[in-house]
């Protein structure tokens, strides 16, 4: 997973990286790092809270994870059928 990437993606999309940690529990700084790649990947639960909140905000503008593109195809469906 390229974290700068997904990050960016969400600083793209309006967030702050104050916002982004607040939203993942963790500190402006960590998210920093993992933004310039002074750290190289988050804990796992990090980890998961980062692509969920990215599956949220972005909803598969990025090269997402398999299953998160079919959550993204599933939500985007349903959103249709309830129009």
């Amino acid at each position: 997973m390229n974290w700068a990437k997904l990050i960016q993606n969400l600083i793209d999309q309006g967030l702050t990286q104050v916002q982004i940690a607040k939203k993942c529990g963790t500190g402006q700084s960590y998210i920093s790092g993992l933004l310039k790649g002074d750290r190289k990947s988050p804990n796992w639960a990090l980890g998961e809270t980062l692509r969920r909140l990215h599956s949220e905000v972005c909803c598969c503008e990025h090269e997402a994870a398999p299953i998160e593109r079919r959550r993204c195809d599933r939500r985007r469906e349903s959103d249709r059928r309830q129009s």
